[in-house]
């Protein structure tokens, strides 16, 4: 947040009040804020990119959220409860992840955290053509968060791969 932009909002909190562009009246305003950020802002004040009086303004409440990497046993539970909710937005029968396809969900770094998670279902589940998710898939989406896209032959190839017989 810009400098500037942070004196507002001191102000703001502060007198509870706020002013319209091009008005002479204030409006009293009850606001609470919540906040979030992947920053360090103790460092931040430091360096004076953010005002250490917003700060203390602001950090009523604080909690630490440990990432996805570290709480592994998270994956499992939150890649089924996005299963169930992309496969009822993409219609599609889906009825879980192979058991490797999990494996490979909580063995991965995951620096995206919970957002790259959801991403890698929502791949698995848009091209998945049978109802448990395969371990190609999975890997696929993880290694296509950061790759470039596949040539069309080699996506072609890879989706007849993952077609089953009985489909």
């Amino acid at each position: 947040m810009p400098l500037p932009l942070q004196v507002k909002l001191l102000r703001v909190l502060q007198e509870k009040e706020i002013r319209a562009i091009g008005s002479t009246q204030t409006i009293p305003v009850d606001v609470r804020i919540i906040s979030a950020t992947h920053r360090n802002l103790e460092d931040a004040i430091k360096i004076g990119a953010f005002r250490e009086d917003l700060y203390y303004r602001l950090n009523v409440v604080s909690f630490a959220l440990p990432s996805l990497a570290e709480r592994r046993e998270d994956i499992p539970v939150l890649a089924a409860y996005f299963l169930a909710q992309l496969a009822d937005k993409y219609k599609k029968p889906l009825n879980g992840f192979a058991s490797e396809a999990m494996e490979i969900l909580v063995k991965s770094s995951w620096p995206g955290n919970v957002r790259e998670l959801y991403n890698v279902v929502e791949q698995a589940v848009a091209l998945s053509t049978t109802p448990i998710i395969p371990p190609a898939l999975v890997e696929n989406a993880i290694r296509g968060q950061t790759a470039e896209l596949s040539s069309f032959e080699a996506a072609r190839s890879e989706f007849d791969a993952n077609i089953s017989p009985n489909s």
